[in-house]
């Protein structure tokens, strides 16, 4: 029953605010992500990537795109 996900290879990762956290981790003070948007420059423009090592990378929203079997394949294209 409903739509199947495309087999991705890679980590899994939700947004919460202008952030990208890796699945199954959390802020502990999530109700402060709204005043972290305020504060950091960019945060319209960008989407700040925290890895498992706490690591933050900046990443464009323009970068991303909807997940569909044609943009998958493009990507698979880019890639090689």
């Amino acid at each position: 029953m409903g739509t199947p996900l495309l087999p991705l290879p890679g980590r899994d990762y939700y947004q919460v605010g202008c952030f990208l956290v890796p699945a199954g981790y959390a802020f502990r003070y999530s109700t402060l992500v709204s005043t972290y948007e305020q504060a950091l420059p960019e945060a319209r423009s960008h989407l700040y990537l925290i890895d498992e090592d706490g690591k933050l990378s900046k990443v464009r929203r323009a970068d991303f795109n909807y997940l569909s079997k044609g943009s998958l394949a493009q990507t698979w294209r880019s890639s090689t």
